[in-house]
């Protein structure tokens, strides 16, 4: 038997506002994400949704992280049919999510072809998307992504709270791990201002005692 386990990181780590709150005085760019790994299992190269990295980067990264370290790498389509023939050719020995932006998505055509295909959908906490709570294979996929023009600049420390959210959130994912489902979730600086921090509460409320949430 499987056993369900938890991902806790943010999306990306090139961010100079974490020196100080995450990385220690002086340190250079190309030595954010070792000291990255030391905090967190994983992160979310949410750039690859903009353009394709090179080997070279690739090469760079695999050399600055521990074995086990996961990096999970965004992707978007632009329709049903797209999609299917997409998933219908991946390489079966790795896991997939599939983001949606746009409520016309919903279906249950949608979701049953994830199923299908043990793909997860990911579950974003998105201020004009419902925060999903469906799992359809054996791990589930939560971005916690917020408002970008609530936090447009300065990283460096939290500025939203959002406390009944994180509760929500840590909720569901000991209720995912109990179910023997394994969780990655992703905190985006425009969540509350400073991923790491998002990341480390949430990872907090998850350990606690569920009647403290």
């Amino acid at each position: 038997m499987t056993t369900a386990r938890l991902f806790v990181g943010t999306s990306g780590w090139s961010y100079s506002d974490w020196v100080g709150p995450l990385y220690p005085a002086g340190t250079a760019p190309g030595a954010y994400l070792a000291h990255y790994c030391r905090e967190f299992g994983a992160v979310e190269i949410d750039s690859t949704f903009y353009r394709i990295p090179t080997t070279r980067m690739v090469d760079g990264w695999r050399a600055a992280s521990p074995d086990g370290f996961r990096f999970d790498a965004a992707f978007r389509v632009d329709a049903l049919p797209v999609l299917a023939a997409f998933l219908a050719e991946l390489p079966p020995d790795l896991r997939y999510a599939v983001e949606i932006r746009h409520r016309g998505w919903l279906t249950e055509e949608f979701t049953r072809l994830l199923e299908v295909r043990r793909v997860a959908l990911v579950l974003p906490d998105l201020y004009y998307m419902p925060r999903l709570d469906r799992v359809t294979t054996d791990f589930a996929y939560i971005r916690l992504l917020g408002k970008r023009s609530a936090v447009p600049d300065d990283f460096s420390h939290v500025r939203i709270e959002r406390d009944r959210e994180l509760a929500l959130w840590a909720e569901r994912i000991r209720g995912y791990l109990a179910g023997g489902v394994t969780v990655f979730v992703f905190a985006n600086n425009h969540y509350q201002g400073h991923g790491p921090a998002t990341a480390r509460a949430l990872l907090s409320r998850v350990a606690a005692p569920a009647s403290s949430s």
